[in-house]
Parts: structure tokens; C-alpha cells; sequence
């Protein structure tokens, strides 16, 4: 328990001193013999494992009773035979016979269609599950808390269908990429959805700096700073009559994320304490010396060449008797992560409110002293006033993050490092060198990069009752995210010897990137009913303003590693980088829901959007969506089939827009240079005020059953979106001194699929309960349409028919009869390139879901989830260095399978250590034999937990208190040979195993 190695240190900080508080009472407890109580205790929760509070519990023929308190514990007086009678709205009665049992704990099962009466946040407003005309996904805190990650969005994995979430790296921080139903634009960067928090838009863009570590190269997270512990749920909005109300900014679909608020009652305070570990679940089989050095003699053999010091230390310098698994050393470590959060909540009066605050660090595999930490804090107020008529709430967080870590990317390294290099150290501790022969890979160790980011959400609502249904409502929001880098590329990073040499100096960049978005949404609700009809209209307005300012500067000319960062101490300051950019949003909306009976339902949107992002005369556009649905088994035939509790039908049609480019792509634009050692301007950017909004069309259509009184469900969607009128930049010839310029190009991608949804709910048994549930997505993508596609800048990139994550690939022919890679020349003209790609292969998921299983039994549950994904991947030929067979980097243990002579069936080329068979090589690697099956089951997460009884609870004065440990990615059965079948093809760090322990503990 890692936490313990802090109690060395004097108990400064509250969170530790609790900590250690929590420990020592709990073991004094055990210490101190038990004793019988005449009371009878227990829980009371959902069959989804939520603790239910305001439960009435009767002893059976007599007028005892109690209820529940907020977290399902109640206490009661009952005779050893007595039956208690448990009853709350909404749910189905249970009697369970004490048996001389000092604690009952029991499940309630939700009435038929009131399992579907839970509120699913839609945005604008909230609606009823049973009565939702849209595709919307939902995870909520119980799914959240169950896994030890530090982004909110990786606890969706495997949960949401049609949603993938991919871990860029396992370095904690960096982005995480989320797609809903696939890839609608043609640019890479035009596919994230919208996040909004509490009501207001936060940036979904990764916070990127230039100038930032290889091993975050990929940029860090703008969730990152937002505590997982402190979200309520976060609902996914996938169909046109779900994201259209938001217009272009949901063409994606929609994040919307909402953190937890208190309730009435009195004060409690919630302290949890984790702490865990992580490492490498595995390694590459990599050659060991013995092989290492036969490859590389065989090379200079088979090249008829003598090695020479200079070129083969390896060979003549380096001691051939050593072996270093690089992979255990510079990726071995075991990482440290220790996490606390506190929270008080409680209202009275009409005014709610919850603090909370926490507090994560996080180490990592790497040698050094790198590692992440965030701190974050919250709060949350609700007041009502004047009959309820008046409602005033404010919602702020804030999250600081800091990841500091090496420029230099210590897992290629660990890959394709000779098993026989030299030591890292001298004897004297310093960093060995070794004559100049080879780049100590600590050395970019000292090459770091310090990144924070602070992050401040904040967001206001007031709402006034005019009259009976219409209701007056203001949304005030902002957010603020503000990100500083540091980096310092001392000389101590560098061969002592090449600094002499040269005169290198050190250098350093700082950097800083602030952004600010204004939101002022006024709306106005209203509602009424005539006979058996049900009318709710919504008319609002939305305006937005971001602002984003980044700076970089330069620096170069230290000659004194401890200077770096004084820009005084500097020789040269070069700005590199200083924009401000604005983007302005307004809107208008309206919707109108209508219900006959609570059996047919019809919802209409429509948006209004206009972008600063277009000329003049484009920047408006009209979105707009059409929901309905049919709850089948309330029709009077239906009552003739107790079989079926629940049946509907529902399906949407709409569209929305995207203006997800960069400000300003319509004017002519320039960039600050030099000319003959003046500043001059540059122009960077072509004129054109005619390109407009990328449009998607949304066609949706589901099928919802449950059977035996909700124990058995299905749902099965299907969808199809086509996105059109492609925002991409259209390419240029050189000849008119530009790349590309802004255009909307004659494409139209099409997403289309499966969402399927099952599970059953076993019945009681005591106090044995279990739940299964599984989804599964079949999603297919493809580009349908691109008139005259084979004569335009993209004819190698796309084909008509096929997907947007395409790969063209050469058809391998094996190892021919002079021991190089052979793929075929289809056009028989000698070269090797576009025209000879003719095998397409599809990179996206065939299929993905997720399998999760939950088991109650007692004070115990479990909770397990399954990940599965079906794909095609790039492989591992070439991946490691991208060099030949026979150069000085180590390889795959493949290899040794060589051609030595004619007539040989090698899986791999001669040994070469010229660059004879370089072309070949890179031949193989773009051919179809470099894609294999990267189909993987994961076993995502695994958390175990154990509720202390109420009465065990009170004798350490604590409200409830729960142990639990977990797993995070325990295993992963593949036949992908790679690092991350997750990631096929890259070098990134993989996702790392985790182990967790922890308690909470109520107050």
C-alpha cells in the first residue's frame, strides 16, 4: 500500500493525516471483540448496485418501520423470526425473513416501464429514458469509480456502443482519441465531437505544443484536468434528433458531461484514498547478442565487406560477451500512483451544495524522475426560492495538471538498441559515452520538458417560474484553459566530447497558450397539456466567443546548464511563434416535443448556426432533425402478452454541419520572415470566401425489448450518416508557391451500422445478485461518392467504395532467388509506387464492444468488464527502426528466419549492412504481408469491493466504509505479435497493467 510509504513524513497534509486516522481506527477495531446487538441493519439498493435512500422498511403484521438513510442504511428492532416488509415508489415489493440474521441486505426491482424513468441528460433538457426519441449512451458514476483511470473518457471503453476510444500512449496525460459512429471528415482533425461541461463547450482540441516531448508528442488531453471521481454521469449523444439542437458544433456527436451536486440533508463527508501500481504487460521478442552478432557478421559476409570501428563498434569496440535487455531497462520500471478525494456535501432550505477537492500523482516506467500530477476542486450550489419558482445554481472547477517528461523517446530506443551497447555509466556515475561510439539514450533525459495546464470551468444558471409551464431560463458560462511549457536541452544531455568539438551551447524554449470561451445562452421552456396530449416547446439562443492566444520563444547560446531559462543569459531570442486568434458563434433554436397518451412521441428541432470561420456570405446555415417513437407495449393488444414489459420503436432523420477548420481559412493571410536579413511578410494562406459548412445527414432507426419484467433486454440500432461538401484543404501544383488552399471538396463519406445491446438480471437469491450486459457495434465506413476522384490531388490517398482509414498496399511475392523481398510490379514498367498498390486493406474495427458482469453477494461485489475488438493492423515487419535485416539496430526474433542460399523459404531477407536491399525492405513493409489479424479480448477492468456493515461502520464512526481493489487491463488474448494490438503499428508506449487498493469512507 504505497500510501503508507508518506506516513515517514511529518502528517502535514489533512488528506494524509485522515488517511492514517482511517487506518489506525479500522485496526483498533479488529482488535476489539465484537458484541451482540439486538438491532437489525442492512443496504438497500437497485439492481443496478445504487443505494437507494427514502426505502420504507416494515416489520411484517406491526407498525415498526423505518426508512433508508441517503446511502441505503437503515437500522430496525425485530424478533429473530420476524419478515420485514421493503417499499419505495417506483420499485417492486420485497419481504425477506430475518432468520435470526443480524443484517438484511436486499435488492429492489424497478416496477415494469419505470426502469426507463431515469432522466438522460439531452442537452438543452432532460427527458425520460422510456420517452427519448434519440441515440443516446450513458455511463454513470458507479461505472466511473470502478476504474482507477485519471481521463474520464477511458472509463468508457468498451461501454458505450458506436463510441471507440483509443489511448494514444500509456504515458498518463496524453490526448485520448474518442469517435462516434466513425470518421465523417476527410481531415484527421475534424472528426472530435463536442465536450461540454456543465452546460459549457470546452475545446476538444489536444493541448499541442511544438516545441513538447516525444512522449507526449501526441498532445495532452483537455479533459485531463477534469476528476473522473467528481463526474454524476456523462451521456453520449449519437443521432441526428439528439445532436441537431446543437447544430454544426454536433456534427460529431456530443460529449456532455455532468459532475455531481449535493442534496438535502445533513453534512457528509466522503474521503477516498487509492494507491497502485503499473508496469509493461509485455515485451517484444527481441535477438538476444549471440543472434545479434550472427546477424550483423553475416551482413558484412554476405556484402563482401570488412567492418570498421567507426561503422561497427558494435563488431570491433563494444564488448561482444554483454547483454542488456533494453526493453526491462529503460521501459522497466514499476510506476507509483496515489490518488485522495475529498468531498462535503448537504443542503437544507432550498440550497444544496457539494466541495470537493483531490489530488493524484502518477510515475512512470522510465528511468528518471518524470511523472504526472493533478490537483483539482469544485463546487456546487443549488438554491430555490419563492415556492420553488426561482432556481440559482453555480458550478466551478478547476484542475491543474503537470506532466514534466524527456524529449527523448525512450521506447524506440528500448526497441532498437544493439543487445550488446555499451553500459550507461562510468564508474564515477557519469554517462558513458563510450569513445563517441554510440548516443547514450539517458542523455535525452536531461532534455525535459515541464508542461502544466490549468484548466477553470465555471457555469451559472438561473431559472424563473413566470407561470404554471413556462418557465424563463439564462445559461451563463466560461472556461478558461491556460498551458505553459517549459523545456531545457542542457549540454549535460550531449557527448562532452562533440560539445568541445563543435562549440555547442545549451538552448531552451518556453511557450504559453491561454484560451477563453465566453457562453451566454438565454432559453425559454414551456410546457402544457390538453386532455391526452403533452406539448413542451423550447426557443433559446446561443452566443459564444473564444479567444486563444500562444506564444513562443527561443532561446540559445547557454553556456552554463543552470542559466537555461534566463533569457538574459542568452545569446540569441527568437519569438517563433505569437498569434491571437477569435472565433465567434451564434445560434438560434427551437424545439418542440409532443406525446399522445405516453404512446407516441414526436420530437422536431431545428438550429439556426452562423460561424465566423466563412466568408461573409456563407457563414449561415439552417440545421435541423425530426425524432419519433412508438412504446408499442402499452397498446391494448400488447396487454395480452405479459411475456413483453417493454416495447418501442423509434427512429430520426436530420442534419448538422461542421466548422471544425482553423479561424481565418478564408483570407489571404502572411507570416513574419526574413529577407536578406530583414523582417519581411510571407504569405501563407490563399484568399477564398466561397467554402461553407461540411453538411451530415443522419438517418437512424431503433428497436427496444425487454422481457419478464425487464430481466431480459435487447436493443438493436441501426444508422447511417453521410457527410458532404468536405472541408479540406484542396492541394496545389509548387508552381503557385502554395501546399493547398481552403475549399469545400465534392466527396461524401458514408458511416453506417449495427449497435446491438443485451443483457439479463438474475433474480434474488438472499443476498445474492448478479447482472450481465453486453453491446456489440458492426460500424462500416466508406467514402461513396468523389466525382472525377482518379484525376484530383487525392487519387492515391482514397478509392470510391472504400473506407478513409485505407491502406494501398503492394502484393508481396516472398523472398526471391537473390535473397531480397519481392512485391509485384502490376504495370511490369521496373518502378515501384502508386500504380503497383492495388490491394486495399481495411484499417478500421470490423466489430468492438464490450462484456460486463456484475455479482453481488452479501457485503461483496464484483464487477467485471470484458473489451473486444476485430481488426485488421499493421504489423511488426519493419516496425522496429524501420531498418533492414543486418543494419545496427536489434530486430524481431523473425529474422533469424533468413535467406542464405538459393532455393531457401526464408520469412525474411538476406543479412545486408549496406543499403543495397533498403528499397526491398521498404517494399515488404508497405506490401500486404506487413497487415496481420490485430483482433484482441481484453480484460479491461476487474474491481472488487466490500461494504462494512452499518454496525461495524458506527463503531468506527464512520457513515459507510468500503475496501476495494482493482485491475486495470489484467490481460489481453491476441495473435497480434506487436506491443498494443490496441495501437497496431506504432511505437508508442503500450497501455500499462495496473493494480489498485483503496478505501472510502463516509462521514
Amino acid at each position: 500500500f504505497h500510501v503508507c510509504s508518506h506516513l515517514r513524513r511529518p502528517l502535514t497534509n489533512p488528506t494524509r493525516g485522515l488517511a492514517f486516522g482511517v487506518l489506525l481506527t479500522l485496526v483498533l477495531f479488529i482488535c476489539k471483540p465484537a458484541f451482540a446487538q439486538l438491532e437489525i441493519t442492512g443496504l438497500v439498493s437497485s439492481t443496478d448496485g445504487t443505494a437507494l435512500g427514502g426505502v420504507t422498511v416494515t416489520v411484517k403484521n406491526t407498525a415498526i418501520r423505518t426508512m433508508t438513510d441517503q446511502m441505503g442504511r437503515y437500522r430496525i428492532n425485530a424478533a429473530a423470526n420476524a419478515v420485514l416488509v421493503f417499499t419505495s415508489v417506483g420499485f417492486e415489493p420485497v419481504e425477506e425473513a430475518v432468520h435470526g440474521r443480524r443484517e438484511v441486505n436486499t435488492f429492489l426491482k424497478p416496477i415494469a416501464n419505470t426502469l426507463q424513468e431515469v432522466d438522460i441528460n439531452a442537452g438543452y433538457y432532460t427527458v425520460k429514458d422510456r420517452e427519448r426519441t434519440g441515440s443516446i449512451s450513458r455511463i454513470t458514476a458507479a461505472d466511473i469509480d470502478r476504474q482507477p483511470v485519471s481521463n474520464p473518457l477511458l472509463a468508457l471503453h468498451g461501454r458505450a456502443p458506436g463510441v471507440v476510444i483509443t489511448q494514444q500512449s500509456g504515458v498518463p496525460g496524453n490526448a485520448v482519441q474518442i469517435q462516434i459512429r466513425g470518421q465523417n471528415s476527410l481531415r484527421s482533425d475534424g472528426n472530435a465531437p463536442l465536450y461540454i461541461i456543465d452546460g459549457v463547450p470546452v475545446s476538444s482540441d489536444p493541448i499541442f505544443f511544438n516545441a513538447g516531448g516525444l512522449l507526449v508528442s501526441r498532445g495532452m488531453d483537455p479533459l485531463n484536468t477534469l476528476n473522473p471521481q467528481n463526474i454524476e454521469s456523462i451521456e453520449i449523444l449519437k443521432d441526428a434528433d439528439a445532436t441537431a439542437i446543437y447544430g454544426s458544433r454536433g456534427a460529431n456527436g456530443v460529449v456532455l458531461v455532468t459532475t455531481k451536486k449535493g442534496s438535502t440533508g445533513s453534512a457528509r463527508l466522503d474521503v477516498s484514498l487509492t494507491s497502485g501500481i503499473s508496469y509493461l504487460p509485455r515485451k517484444l521478442d527481441l535477438l538476444n547478442t549471440a543472434q545479434y552478432l550472427e546477424m550483423r557478421r553475416e551482413a558484412y559476409e554476405n556484402d563482401g565487406m570488412e567492418p570498421m570501428p567507426n561503422t561497427a563498434p558494435d563488431l570491433l569496440v563494444w564488448d561482444t560477451g554483454r547483454y542488456t535487455d533494453w526493453q526491462e531497462v529503460l521501459l522497466g520500471n514499476t510506476a507509483h500512483t496515489n490518488d485522495a478525494q475529498l468531498s462535503l456535501s448537504g443542503g437544507a432550505g432550498g440550497t444544496t451544495y457539494r466541495l470537493n477537492g483531490g489530488w493524484r500523482n502518477e510515475t512512470m516506467v522510465f528511468p528518471g524522475d518524470m511523472g504526472h500530477r493533478l490537483a483539482s476542486a469544485g463546487l456546487n450550489v443549488n438554491q430555490r426560492a419563492f415556492a420553488d419558482r426561482l432556481n440559482l445554481s453555480l458550478v466551478v472547477n478547476f484542475g491543474q495538471s503537470r506532466n514534466n517528461v524527456s524529449a527523448n523517446n525512450l521506447t524506440l530506443d528500448a526497441l532498437t538498441l544493439p543487445p550488446n551497447a555499451p553500459a550507461l555509466y562510468n564508474a564515477d556515475g557519469s554517462l558513458n559515452w563510450e569513445n563517441s561510439t554510440w548516443i547514450n539514450p539517458l542523455g535525452g533525459l536531461e532534455v525535459t520538458s515541464d508542461m502544466t495546464t490549468e484548466n477553470w470551468n465555471v457555469n451559472s444558471t438561473v431559472s424563473y417560474a413566470l407561470m404554471k409551464g413556462l418557465l424563463l431560463k439564462a445559461n451563463l458560462g466560461y472556461a478558461t484553459s491556460y498551458s505553459r511549457l517549459d523545456r531545457r536541452d542542457p549540454l549535460s544531455s550531449r557527448n562532452p566530447a562533440t560539445v568541445a568539438k563543435y562549440g555547442l551551447t545549451g538552448s531552451g524554449v518556453s511557450g504559453r497558450d491561454q484560451q477563453n470561451n465566453w457562453l451566454l445562452e438565454p432559453q425559454l421552456h414551456y410546457h402544457f397539456d390538453l386532455s391526452k396530449h403533452r406539448f413542451d416547446v423550447l426557443l433559446g439562443s446561443t452566443f459564444q466567443h473564444r479567444s486563444q492566444e500562444t506564444f513562443r520563444l527561443n532561446s540559445t547560446g547557454y553556456i552554463n546548464d543552470a542559466l537555461i531559462g534566463n533569457t538574459g543569459a542568452a545569446t540569441n531570442l527568437i519569438v517563433s511563434q505569437d498569434d491571437q486568434t477569435e472565433y465567434r458563434y451564434a445560434a438560434a433554436f427551437a424545439r418542440i416535443g409532443y406525446q399522445w397518451n405516453g404512446r407516441y412521441f414526436l420530437n422536431l428541432t431545428g438550429r439556426r448556426d452562423g460561424s465566423s470561420r466563412f466568408g461573409p456570405d456563407r457563414r449561415l446555415a439552417n440545421f435541423g432533425a425530426v425524432g419519433a417513437a412508438w412504446i408499442i407495449s402499452q397498446e391494448r393488444f400488447m396487454k395480452q402478452i405479459p411475456l413483453i414489459s417493454f416495447l418501442k420503436l423509434r427512429g430520426s432523420y436530420g442534419t448538422t454541419g461542421s466548422d471544425q477548420i482553423g479561424d481565418y481559412g478564408y483570407l489571404d493571410t502572411y507570416n513574419v520572415g526574413t529577407y536578406f536579413g530583414r523582417t519581411a511578410l510571407q504569405p501563407a494562406q490563399l484568399y477564398n470566401p466561397d467554402f461553407s459548412w461540411e453538411v451530415n445527414r443522419k438517418l437512424d432507426a431503433e428497436l427496444e425489448l425487454r422481457l419478464w419484467h425487464d430481466r431480459v433486454w435487447l436493443i438493436a440500432n441501426w444508422y447511417r450518416n453521410t457527410s458532404s461538401s468536405q472541408l479540406v484543404g484542396y492541394a496545389l501544383p509548387a508552381i503557385t508557391g502554395f501546399t493547398s488552399v481552403q475549399a469545400n471538396l465534392p466527396a461524401t463519406v458514408e458511416n453506417r451500422g449495427w449497435e446491438l445491446t443485451a443483457g439479463v438480471e438474475g433474480r434474488n437469491r438472499g443476498s445474492f445478485h448478479w447482472r450481465t450486459s453486453l453491446n456489440l457495434s458492426i460500424p462500416k465506413n466508406r467514402l461513396l461518392e468523389y466525382p472525377d476522384l482518379e484525376n484530383s490531388s487525392y487519387a492515391s490517398t482514397y478509392a470510391i467504395g472504400w473506407p478513409l482509414n485505407m491502406s494501398r498496399r503492394y502484393e508481396y511475392l516472398g523472398v526471391d532467388e537473390n535473397g531480397a523481398y519481392a512485391v509485384r510490379d502490376v504495370n511490369g514498367d521496373g518502378r515501384y509506387n502508386t500504380d503497383d498498390r492495388r490491394i486495399f486493406i481495411d484499417l478500421n474495427r470490423r466489430y468492438y464492444g464490450g462484456l460486463q458482469q456484475f455479482f453481488q453477494f452479501g457485503n461483496f461485489s464484483l464487477n467485471l468488464l470484458l473489451e473486444y475488438v476485430g481488426q485488421q493492423g499493421i504489423g511488426n515487419r519493419g516496425l522496429v527502426g524501420a531498418s533492414a535485416p543486418g543494419s545496427r539496430t536489434n530486430q524481431l526474433v523473425y529474422v533469424m528466419d533468413r535467406w542464405q542460399s538459393p532455393g531457401d523459404d526464408a520469412a525474411a531477407q538476406r543479412f545486408s549492412a549496406a543499403y543495397g536491399l533498403t528499397t526491398a525492405f521498404n517494399n515488404m513493409v508497405n506490401s500486404d504481408v506487413n497487415v496481420v489479424d490485430a483482433s484482441f479480448l481484453r480484460m479491461r477492468n476487474v474491481n472488487l469491493n466490500y461494504a462494512f456493515s452499518e454496525t461495524v461502520c458506527s463503531k468506527i464512526g464512520l457513515r459507510d466504509f468500503t475496501l476495494f481493489v482493482s485491475g486495470q487491463n489484467l490481460f489481453t488474448i491476441t495473435g497480434y505479435d506487436g506491443w498494443e494490438p490496441e495501437r497496431p503499428g506504432t511505437t508508442a508506449l503500450p497501455t500499462l497493467r495496473t493494480y489498485t487498493f483503496g478505501i472510502r469512507a463516509g462521514i
